[in-house]
């Protein structure tokens, strides 16, 4: 279940509406935990991360990629963490 009100279950970045919802979450101000889809391939789930970076503005921050595939850190400007919970499922959170 996701930690947000008005949140669906699962986000697929790679889904153009999916993108704009979270986006739209994550420059709601609140904090919010939803779970998103990505693929295995670390280059193409860094590049759906920087997509959503750059819709919501803070296409600078540093995607680090060094805990792949436990963990995503995002640094610079917004804090985002991205934890694996499964095979292609990731948690997304905010402060």
């Amino acid at each position: 279940m996701p930690d947000c009100d008005g949140c669906r279950a699962l986000y697929d970045p790679s889904i153009e509406e999916d993108l704009e919802e979270l986006a739209s979450l994550l420059t709601s101000g609140r904090a919010i935990s939803v779970s998103i889809v990505l693929p295995e391939e670390p280059g193409e789930a860094r590049g759906l991360v920087e997509s959503l970076l750059r819709r919501i503005g803070h296409g600078d921050a540093l995607v680090d990629m060094s805990r792949w595939p436990r963990e995503i850190v995002v640094r610079g400007g917004v804090s985002i963490a991205i934890r694996r919970v499964e095979e292609g499922v990731y948690r997304l959170e905010t402060a």
